[in-house]
């Protein structure tokens, strides 16, 4: 009867893997683009790898597959992580302030009579230029992730969108919030109604 095998092995034996020389070139490439904040997806690392691998292991038949991808980033303790920001904490008396004020605009649409076609929703938003991802390969565990932009994330172009009570539509195209709340508060008296105090 043969007993269980007692050999024993050295550290780092066995045979080593053929893409060990494009995985220590891979992630100094890796690391540089992140030193710049420059953001790296899971699809720039498996173009790289391809494009790598015809110099670093001469091999041109090697298709850097998804299966391959997941294995080297949990063998670099890499991750597909989200930018991290500065966020504002909620007020405790969030809630308690957003009841209070539905319950005095209902109040108020009881007393003066306000049909629901002269309740108008509306809201800004805006589109960007520099639509950039919020996602980037780094680190496991990195407590800050940065990324590189152009410059003009922060230029936009406002789109106001606004509907009636009754379900119909307002066409606010090209006009500034300024300008539609001046339209409204003339046509609808909100200033009476919503009296604005300017600190």
């Amino acid at each position: 009867m043969v007993g269980p095998c007692s050999c024993l092995y050295a550290v780092g034996g066995g045979k080593k893997r053929v893409t060990e020389p494009l995985d220590i070139v891979l992630m100094n490439w890796i690391d540089g683009m992140r030193a710049k904040n420059l953001r790296v997806s899971r699809r720039m690392i498996r173009e790289k790898a391809r494009e790598l691998s015809w110099t670093v292991l001469s091999n041109q038949s090697f298709n850097a597959s998804r299966g391959w991808l997941e294995k080297f980033m949990e063998r670099q303790g890499l991750s597909l992580r989200r930018r991290t920001t500065v966020a504002q904490k909620t007020p405790d008396e969030l809630t308690e302030k957003l009841v209070s004020i539905v319950l005095y605009v209902r109040k108020l649409r009881i007393n003066n009579q306000v049909e629901p076609g002269d309740i108008i929703a509306m809201d800004e938003t805006a589109v960007w230029f520099d639509m950039l991802a919020n996602t980037t390969v780094d680190y496991t565990g990195a407590k800050s992730v940065a990324l590189k932009t152009t410059g003009h994330e922060k230029a936009r172009l406002g789109e106001i969108l606004a509907a009636k009570g009754d379900g119909s539509k307002l066409n606010t195209q090209g006009a500034s919030c300024s300008r539609v709340c001046t339209f409204m508060c003339a046509q609808f008296d909100f200033v009476s109604l919503f009296p604005v105090v300017w600190g």
